[in-house]
Parts: C-alpha cells; sequence; structure tokens
C-alpha cells in the first residue's frame, strides 16, 4: 500500500536532464501537499477529537451508534499520519523516518481508509433496513454480532496489510530512493493483489451505498404519498402528546440532503483516487512498461486524487453531526447549550422561532461588522489599485485582465455596506429586499468574474511561459479585451440581470424560511438552482486550470535554471514562493465557499427551518465573509507579482513626495540568466 514516494532532486551537473524533468521534487509535492496536509491535520484533529469525546459518551444501544464508533476510530489514525507525509514530502525527513512512512505509516493510512469505506457501507443497510422494516428491533443478541462483525473487519484488514510491512523490508541503497525500492519481489506482487483487493471492497460498496439510499429515498416518497391527504405539505403537525412535529414532506426532504451529502463524499472523496490507483501501482510494480515521464503523471495524479480522500477525515465529522440525532444531543448536553438547541436535536421544536438563538443573533451581528470592517481597508487598497491601473498602458494581456479584476474587486467592495447593514438584526424589509435584488447579486457577479479572470491570467501566464507563441493562443491583446467583455456580458447577462427581474415579489417580515428565497417566484426558483449548479461548474474547473497552469510554469521556470547551468537557489526559492502564495490565498479565500454553497442552497430552497441546518447558514456566512478579504488580498498580489504594477507605484509615490521602499526586483534574480525563460514571467 504505498502512498508517500521520496525522490530528491539531485545536485546539478551529476544527471541528466531526464532525471530532473522526472524529478517528483516539484512544488506540488514539496510546497503544495505539505501545506494542505499540515492544514487538514490541524481540522481533523479537531473535529475529530471532538467527535471521540462526543461518541465515547454515548451508550452503544444501536447498530449505526457501533458503526459510526469504528469509523471515528478509523479517522483518529489516519489524522495521525498527516504529520508523517508533511515531513516526508517537504524533504525535511531523515533517512530513517521516510522509512517509517513507508513500512507503517502509508500503511495505516490505506487501512484506516478502507475500514472507514467498509463501514459506510453497512450503515447505509442498516438505514436501509431500518427504513424498510422500521418496526424490526435491536435486542443484545443482535448488538453483540455487530460488535463481532467490527472486529472482524478490523482484524482481516490487519492481515490483509500486514505483509505490506513486512516485505517492505530492504535497506535503502542511498537517500534517494522510492517506497518501492524497499519491497522484495514478493513485497511488489502482494502490493499489486492488496491494491486489487481494495478496489473490489470500495466499488462493492459503492455500489451498496448506491443501492441502499436509493431504495430508502424511494420508501420515504412511498410513505410521504400515503399521509399526503391527511396533512398539507410542508406544514407542521400536533401531535396527540403536544409536542410539534414535521410534515412528511419536510422529512422527505431532509432525507434527500443526508442521501445527498453521503453520496457527495463518497463519489468526491473516493472515486477520483480508484481511477488513479490501478494505473499508478501498475507503474510501480511493472516498471519496465512506463517511461519516466508517464510514470510521474502517475504519480502526481495519485497524490492529487489521495488528497481527496484524505479530506474524508475532515468531513465525516459533518456526517456524524446531520446523520446522527445521538450525536447532536450528546454534543449540545455537553457544550450546555440552550435548551432550543436540545429542543430541535430531539424534533421537538417548532418553526424557525425556536432557531433564532442568541448564538445566531450573535453570529450575525459579528460578520455585520466584519464586513463594515473590511469595506474601508477594501476600499483603500482596490481605490490605489485602480489609481495604479489606469495610468498603465494596455500594452500586454497581463494589464487588460488585471485592470478588469481591479474593476471586478471595487465594484464588489461597494455592495459590501448594504449587505452588512442587511444581515443586522432588525434591518428594515425594504433595506433587506435592496440586498436580495441588487447587492447580493452584484455582488456574486463580481466574485465570479475575479475568479473567472484569474483564470484567464493563469493560461495567459502558461502561454507567455510555458509555450511562447507570439501572438497566437490569446497572447494577442485585442483577444484579451474581447475575452474580459465576454466574461463580464456573460456573468451580469446571464446571471445578474435574470436574477434582478425575477426577484419580483412583495417583501414580507414575518416569512419562515429563506428571506431572499421569498421574493422569487417558480420561474426565480428555477433561475437560481441553474445559476448556482453554473457558478459551482465554473469555479471547479477554473480551480483544476489554475493549479494545472501554474505548476508548470513554476516547473518550467526551474527547469530553465537548470538548463543555464544556474545555481540560483534565491531565485527558485522565490518562483515557489510565488506559486506557493497565488494558490494559498486563491484556496483559502473560495474554497470554503464552494464547500458551503451546495448544502446552503438546499436550506433556501426547501425551507428547511430546523435548527440543525442554521449551523449550514451561519458557516455559510462565515465563509462568504472569508472569500470577500479576496478584495483585500488582490491588490497585495498585483505589488509582489506584478513588475510594471509596482513600478508604476513607486513613481507616483515618489512624485507625490511619498518616501517609498517598495521592493522593486522580483525578476533580479531571473535577470542574471539570460537565458532564463522566468524573465518572460510578468
Amino acid at each position: 500500500m504505498e502512498r508517500n514516494v521520496t525522490f530528491h532532486q539531485f545536485p546539478a551537473g551529476n544527471h541528466s536532464l531526464t532525471n530532473f524533468t522526472c524529478s517528483r521534487d516539484n512544488v506540488l509535492k514539496t510546497v503544495v501537499f505539505p501545506v494542505l496536509y499540515a492544514v487538514l491535520f490541524l481540522l481533523g484533529l479537531s473535529l475529530n477529537g471532538v467527535a471521540v469525546w462526543v461518541f465515547f459518551r454515548i451508550p452503544s444501544r444501536s447498530h449505526f451508534i457501533i458503526y459510526l464508533k469504528n469509523i471515528v476510530v478509523a479517522d483518529v489514525i489516519m489524522t495521525f499520519t498527516f504529520p508523517f507525509k508533511v515531513l516526508s514530502d517537504s524533504n525535511m525527513a531523515s533517512t530513517g523516518l521516510r522509512v517509517f512512512v513507508c513500512r507503517v505509516s502509508s500503511v495505516l493510512f490505506y487501512l484506516t481508509m478502507y475500514i472507514s469505506i467498509l463501514f459506510f457501507g453497512l450503515i447505509s443497510i442498516d438505514r436501509c433496513r431500518k427504513t424498510l422494516e422500521p418496526f424490526r428491533g435491536t435486542n443484545s443478541t443482535r448488538l453483540a454480532r455487530r460488535k463481532l462483525l467490527s472486529g472482524a473487519i478490523w482484524a482481516i484488514l490487519l492481515i490483509l496489510c500486514l505483509p505490506n510491512v513486512i516485505l517492505t523490508c530492504k535497506t535503502p541503497t542511498s537517500k534517494y530512493f522510492k517506497c518501492s525500492n524497499l519491497k522484495t519481489e514478493a513485497g511488489l506482487f502482494w502490493h499489486e493483489v492488496v491494491n486489487h483487493v481494495c478496489q473490489v471492497i470500495f466499488w462493492g460498496n459503492l455500489v451498496t451505498v448506491i443501492i441502499c439510499y436509493t431504495l430508502i429515498t424511494k420508501e420515504l416518497y412511498r410513505s410521504y404519498s400515503r399521509t399526503k391527504s391527511h396533512s398539507a405539505g410542508g406544514t407542521i403537525c400536533r401531535a396527540q402528546g403536544g409536542t410539534t412535529t414535521r410534515a412528511p414532506q419536510t422529512a422527505a426532504r431532509k432525507m434527500n440532503a443526508n442521501v445527498f451529502l453521503v453520496l457527495a463524499v463518497f463519489f468526491v472523496c473516493f472515486v477520483p483516487f480508484h481511477f488513479a490507483r490501478v494505473p499508478y501501482t501498475m507503474s510501480q510494480t511493472r516498471g519496465v512498461l512506463f517511461d519516466c515521464r508517464l510514470k510521474l503523471f502517475f504519480f502526481q495524479l495519485k497524490e492529487s486524487t489521495l488528497f481527496l480522500s484524505s479530506l474524508n477525515s475532515l468531513l465525516d465529522p459533518l456526517i456524524y453531526f446531520f446523520l446522527c440525532k445521538s450525536f447532536r444531543t450528546t454534543l449540545f448536553k455537553t457544550l450546555r447549550l440552550p435548551p432550543a438547541f436540545m429542543m430541535v436535536a430531539n424534533n421537538t421544536s417548532n418553526l424557525s422561532s425556536a432557531c433564532v438563538t442568541s448564538s445566531d443573533v450573535t453570529i450575525d451581528v459579528a460578520v455585520s461588522y466584519l464586513f463594515l470592517l473590511l469595506f474601508p481597508i477594501a476600499l483603500l487598497f482596490n481605490g490605489v489599485a485602480a489609481w495604479v491601473s489606469l495610468r498603465l498602458r494596455s500594452t500586454s494581456t497581463f494589464i487588460v485582465f488585471l485592470k478588469n479584476l481591479v474593476a471586478a474587486d471595487l465594484l464588489m467592495t461597494l455592495t459590501l455596506p448594504p449587505m452588512a447593514a442587511g444581515m443586522l438584526p432588525g434591518a428594515a424589509v425594504g433595506l433587506k429586499a435592496f440586498v436580495c435584488r441588487y447587492s447580493s447579486v452584484i455582488f456574486y457577479c463580481c466574485l465570479y468574474t475575479s475568479i473567472a479572470l484569474m483564470g484567464l491570467i493563469s493560461l495567459d501566464r502558461f502561454f507567455k511561459i510555458v509555450r511562447p507563441w507570439g501572438k497566437v493562443l490569446g497572447q494577442d491583446v485585442t483577444f484579451s479585451l474581447v475575452m474580459s467583455t465576454l466574461v463580464w456580458v456573460v456573468l451580469f447577462g446571464s446571471t445578474a440581470i435574470p436574477t434582478i427581474i425575477l426577484t419580483n415579489r412583495d417583501p414580507v417580515n414575518n416569512t419562515t424560511g429563506d428571506f431572499c428565497m421569498s421574493l422569487k417566484g417558480p420561474a426565480g426558483l428555477t433561475l437560481h438552482i441553474f445559476v448556482v449548479l453554473f457558478m459551482e461548474t465554473i469555479f471547479w474547473l477554473i480551480s483544476m486550470l489554475i493549479v494545472f497552469c501554474y505548476i508548470c510554469i513554476t516547473m518550467k521556470v526551474l527547469q530553465s535554471f537548470r538548463n543555464s547551468g544556474s545555481n540560483n537557489s534565491q531565485g527558485k526559492k522565490k518562483t515557489k514562493l510565488r506559486v506557493f502564495l497565488i494558490l494559498l490565498v486563491y484556496f483559502v479565500c473560495f474554497v470554503p465557499l464552494h464547500i458551503m454553497r451546495l448544502p446552503f442552497t438546499l436550506y433556501e430552497l426547501f425551507n428547511i427551518t430546523v435548527c440543525t441546518e442554521m449551523w449550514v447558514v451561519n458557516v455559510h456566512k462565515v465563509v462568504l465573509w472569508v472569500s470577500t478579504t479576496n478584495a483585500c488580498l488582490d491588490p497585495i498580489l498585483y505589488i509582489y507579482l506584478c513588475r510594471e504594477f509596482r513600478d508604476k507605484l513607486v513613481d507616483m509615490m515618489k512624485a507625490g513626495g511619498i518616501c517609498v521602499g517598495l521592493y522593486s526586483g522580483e525578476n533580479e534574480d531571473v535577470s542574471k540568466d539570460k537565458n532564463s525563460v522566468a524573465s518572460r514571467e510578468n
């Protein structure tokens, strides 16, 4: 079960260019993934620590709880393997520690991954049985059998993985080695066998999960159809005991959201990796069939999809919260939250009046003030950026895209005050309606205009540095003007204007559910779904484009240093740092929002008024503010990354009598090497 591969950068002059080209020590492996895994370790340790703390206060009185406890243990073990991967991939580990990663840490990672997959399959079977046979009880004998089954799963997978530890027994002959170099012939054969067994485990469980949740959904709709004539859809029915229960339609909607959550985690986290793993394993165990570049490609593909699989350890605690009522109840009791939370956790609360707690009001006020605090900073930074960019001549495609990016950030900044005021408790209905119809629509359009322009800038840099083909393929200023105009027209013409037109209902102050959705008619709601899916698709496609382009740019710049015989380590570090900063700002600002936007849209459309879903609203508000910080960070990136922008800013400040000491030597190290293509980066 090979997870980590170590293959250090060879000193210049000792190896051929092929070795350099095929070296696995690129910025993706040594910089990007270590940072991502370090963040994942901190977040995963926190969330899974809370999950352990809560679950082991819950008695194992159901199959569901037993399975979830096993997943928690597996996730905690997986989380503790991340620091070893960070040290190994960043080349900060000793040879002994890298050997430990190959022999033990990576084996534990895969062991816990497939244990989680198996228990998710068992959970889907248990949920299906509970839905189809709701009156079948659970006794001590059945619980004992499930505990034995859980122990058997751990034992069988441990026995399956143990040979990977024992047969990875070769001593490394140098400090430059791969994990496969430590395996014996029998170890390589067993590694391939285990890979195929794990593929069977995953695909079998995926089919099981899909079938079970399909049956669950069908049964819920049958139940809803049978009871529809006895209760109005979407209303609250009062039981004989005096407690309030949600109508079948709302319960069905909530279950659909839960089904979507489980399937989304399965597909996003595990499917890409299991497509990539088979060819990668073959490239390691049957190396003669693959050349160096193909091995490198499969390695990078495997590492990228492996990180998605690692995200499962972070997403599982969210599944516990939304799917397990006992988990929510115990968590709320342990944290001593207000009674409203407890009532909701037991499904005894009323409408959204019970959901509007003091903590929700606090979050509204806090996020509102954060927006107001961000506004003057963003206005100052983007005002200066606009002042400088207007004095730059549009002599290159990069400057054209940069000017449009400044305009989008400045326009987005101007929407912040009304959005902040509309979030405050007690805001006027007219103000909230204005925010829904105009401010938030313009905000999102500017946000995605910025994202699209960042994608165009990365593509422009790619063709400028990696494929320098003169004026073709987007290197013409007229073409950049056309593309920039097209981005504005498409986003505002196809999303903003229709949304403004179809948000045409009169506002009502006592509306339950989401206020903005109450202003939309059926056509407006349909358009809203289309717009959200369209924007999500744009974001993830552009994200892949940006990562690909900047990794290629970095590899090309570093290769140019090697070709020229330059030993400019400072220039190489600056190149890696620039790429790291771009990717860090992009992903920190935008990824959390786009992870939360789909569940938040489900909340908006289905008018879910249960307090557990209010967490989705509150988290969405926070990550929305995080995405807005991009308007402050972009001007800093202009100064750091764009030489023309920086030089013009320095000249204008000097002309105004301002003493400046801005660093203006971004390409000093690169310019020392006349043969380096890196000098064309800006």
